[in-house]
Formats: structure tokens, C-alpha cells, sequence
């Protein structure tokens, strides 16, 4: 059973899991987003994530479970929003998991969960994640689940595995948050922060998911990280796939700091989330990187390359 099917990480292991010849049970939200998967070797079921009798009915014949269904959502930092949805539910399929004899269990996560680092020492599986990072909500909300999850292992024998994906680039049929990125290539200026992220194609991340089912040992955790790259560095390239030239502004972390102090008063006031807040701008202007060394040694992840990525999100 596949949870978020109709996400962009969860509709690419529904699609890998039926050409490896899986039987798959999708759970999705609504009707309208669930075309694409009436093919042999998917049952969709619609409901709720937050539904427990759901997410029961859509276990039904099932020997594992890939949790990939979150609010990724980055306009709001309100941890209760973000606790609906990325950590009752997680609660609910350990319980449903634990109770129906699931062979495996496979939750992912974020690279977020652990402590980011620079090119010369990027961030591994060792180092939590910075206690400032969590006034984000999402990320304080994952963390919980994840910690959920591997409190499950030890205390219960919950045949899982977390996986730790960087952000998520490849082709998408529908706009989701990681079209944000793209925007500014639009404007005859790119404003852009002054820090930079791992990137990892969607592919090769769905595809280790899927191998997780068989490879890894419970309460083990893995980063799926691909090309450390700064913002200018992803703009230059997206420039380079266009055939254009424009300017780059690189806007300082004091400016953007401030900037989110003052937009996230205003928003507060008037009771309107925003993605723009001191932790979000802190988070641009890092150098949020990582490495995929336990990953490749044991679950094989292959290299990703930035341009094939960029390439897949600009094709038809």
C-alpha cells in the first residue's frame, strides 16, 4: 500500500512498483488526481489520510506499506497544521501495520531530520538536526514521525526503514511546491538566497524506496541526496538548458532575515500563513548539504546529474 500515490515522489514508485510487477494499493485524496492509475496492478482507494477505518480498508491484502503522503507545504510554520497530517496518521499505520503482520514498513522521511553540512563535511545519518530548524513546522512534524517510527522498532519490532530524501526534481504532471524554485528563472533579474541544497532525482529516489523492501536492516536510516549545488549555481544551469543570459542578484542572509521577520509579523497580525519567515530565510541562505555515502554503499542509489534533472522538469 502506497500512501500519497498521486504525489511527485509517490506517484513515481507507484509507477515503478507496477513495472517491477507489484500489486498496488494507492491511496489517494480525491478522484480527480487518480486517472493515471487505472491500469492492471493498481487498486485506488479514496479517502482520508487522517481516517484510520481508510487507511485499514486500504491495507486490506497488503504485505508492506510506503508511507510517502506529507503536507509539504511551506507556507505555513504552524506546527498543529503540520501534525494532522505528517504525524496522526504515521501513528495510526504503525498501529494498523503492527496489528494486520506487515512484513515491511517503509517511511519516508526528510533530509531535514538530520543536521546539514558544507561541501568539504556535508551532513550525514550521525548528526541531528539543529534545534532551529524546527521552528519550521514541517520539519519539526517529520522529525516526530520519524521518531514515532523508530520508537516502533525498538519497542515493538516494526519491520521498518526511514528514508531521508533531499529536495525532489524530475518530471511532474501537476504543479506541486518544487515548481516554487523554477519561478524566479522567469523574471528578466533571478533574486536568489545566498546558500544552496542537495537536489536528487525523483527517480532514483522512488526506485531505492522500492528497494528498501527487501535491503536494510529495521531502524535504519538513509539519505537520498544527489548534487550539492548553491542557488546560483542551479540558476547558471537553468540558464545554460534555456539558451538565455541574465542577471543574477544574490541576495544577502541579513537582508533575507530581516525581510522574514517583518513579513512574518505582518502575516501573524492578520492571521495569513506565509512561507516567508526568519527560519525559511534562514534555511535559503545555508548551505544545506549532504551526503549519500550510506545510501550508495547499501541500497545502490545512483549518482544524480543536474541538468538531467532541470531537463526532466522543462520536458513535455
Amino acid at each position: 500500500m502506497v500512501t500519497g500515490a498521486t504525489g511527485l515522489l509517490g506517484s513515481h514508485i507507484v509507477q515503478s512498483l507496477v513495472e517491477q510487477g507489484f500489486e498496488v494499493n494507492a491511496l489517494v485524496r480525491s478522484y480527480r488526481n487518480h486517472s493515471r492509475w487505472q491500469r492492471d496492478g493498481v487498486q485506488v482507494y479514496h479517502g482520508n489520510l487522517c481516517d484510520r477505518e481508510h487507511l485499514y480498508l486500504a491495507m486490506q491484502n497488503c504485505q508492506a506499506v510506503i508511507h510517502a503522503a506529507a503536507d509539504t507545504s511551506p507556507a505555513s510554520h504552524y506546527y498543529r497544521r503540520f501534525k494532522a497530517v505528517n504525524v496522526d496518521p504515521t501513528s495510526s499505520l504503525i498501529d494498523l501495520s503492527l496489528q494486520m503482520g506487515m512484513q515491511r514498513f517503509i517511511f519516508i522521511s526528510t533530509a531535514n531530520c538530520f543536521a546539514f553540512g558544507d561541501r568539504d563535511h556535508p551532513g550525514n545519518e550521525e548528526k541531528p538536526a539543529e534545534t532551529w530548524t524546527l521552528r519550521s513546522g514541517y520539519i519539526k512534524s517529520k522529525l516526530q514521525a520519524q521518531q514515532l517510527v523508530l520508537q516502533a522498532v525498538k519497542d515493538q519490532g516494526l519491520p521498518a526503514i526511514i528514508m531521508n530524501p533531499t529536495f525532489l526534481l524530475g518530471n511532474e504532471e501537476e504543479p506541486r511546491s518544487s515548481n516554487t524554485i523554477f519561478r524566479p528563472a522567469r523574471l528578466p533579474i533571478i533574486p536568489t538566497a545566498s546558500g544552496g541544497k542537495n537536489f536528487v532525482d525523483v527517480r532514483h529516489v522512488a526506485n531505492t524506496c522500492i528497494k528498501g523492501l527487501h535491503t536494510g536492516e529495521p531502524g535504519e536510516c538513509f539519505l537520498l541526496a544527489g548534487v550539492n549545488a548553491s542557488y546560483r549555481e542551479f540558476y547558471l544551469k537553468v540558464l545554460e538548458i534555456q539558451g538565455k543570459q541574465k542577471p543574477i542578484l544574490v541576495l544577502p542572509s541579513w537582508l533575507l532575515r530581516t525581510f522574514g521577520w517583518v513579513v512574518y509579523r505582518m502575516s501573524y497580525r492578520l492571521g495569513q500563513p506565509t512561507s516567508i519567515n526568519p527560519w525559511n530565510m534562514r534555511l535559503i541562505s545555508s548551505n544545506a548539504y549532504y551526503s549519500n555515502s550510506k545510501a550508495r554503499n547499501l541500497l545502490n542509489l545512483p549518482a544524480s546529474d543536474l541538468e538531467e534533472m532541470i531537463r526532466m522538469y522543462y520536458a513535455d
